[in-house]
């Protein structure tokens, strides 16, 4: 019996370590900037919406302080969204381009300020390029769901092994890890 006690405290104490060592990792795996909340709402500007639909939805349930909403309103810029999708219709300007969100400080519907990832942002841009690397619907949507992850805050892991949606490259699943779920948490609260 005590041995039995010893592996159920050994493992314990394992899963502690680990759940702690994820949780110091995800300290870097965000941006000071973004959004003033993390509840969202996104539209199509070009593309998929069955790409975004799906990108948009791994977000939703990982913390009860951030999620995407659709919208289908639009302007002659595109959606009228928060975060506005353009998915597998725009070819990747250099090769081995996935995606890219690229957020603004300032939009007034014919004109626009960058901003960068330490500012306040009131819209965002995602884009899951067109290429031959991103081959199915999964690759399409993984890349997808990485760039929305961006226009939550979410920076790239510091390590490459880092098992997360948020680590760059062509990926064969969409779904968001717990290290994702942990730094969406760390940014925007359970």
């Amino acid at each position: 019996m005590s041995k039995l006690k010893n592996i159920s405290t050994l493992f314990f104490l394992l899963v502690a370590f680990s759940v702690l060592n994820l949780s110091n990792h995800t300290q870097a795996a965000e941006w000071s900037g973004g959004f003033v909340s993390g509840h969202l709402t996104w539209g199509v500007g070009s593309g998929s919406s069955s790409i975004a639909t799906t990108a948009a939805s791994q977000w939703n349930g990982a913390s009860s302080k951030a999620s995407y909403t659709y919208s289908s309103g639009s302007n002659q810029y595109g959606s009228t969204a928060q975060v506005v999708t353009h998915f597998n219709s725009i070819n990747a300007p250099l090769s081995g381009d996935l995606g890219v969100m690229y957020p603004y400080k300032t939009w007034t519907g014919t004109s626009a300020t960058s901003a960068t990832l330490s500012d306040t942002w009131v819209k965002a841009m995602v884009y899951q390029y067109k290429t031959t690397l991103l081959d199915t619907d999964t690759k399409r949507t993984a890349t997808a769901t990485h760039e929305m992850g961006h226009a939550l805050s979410m920076a790239h892991p510091p390590g490459e092994s880092t098992l997360s949606i948020m680590v760059q490259g062509v990926k064969t699943d969409y779904s968001i890890q717990l290290y994702d779920r942990l730094s969406l948490q760390q940014k925007w609260g359970k």
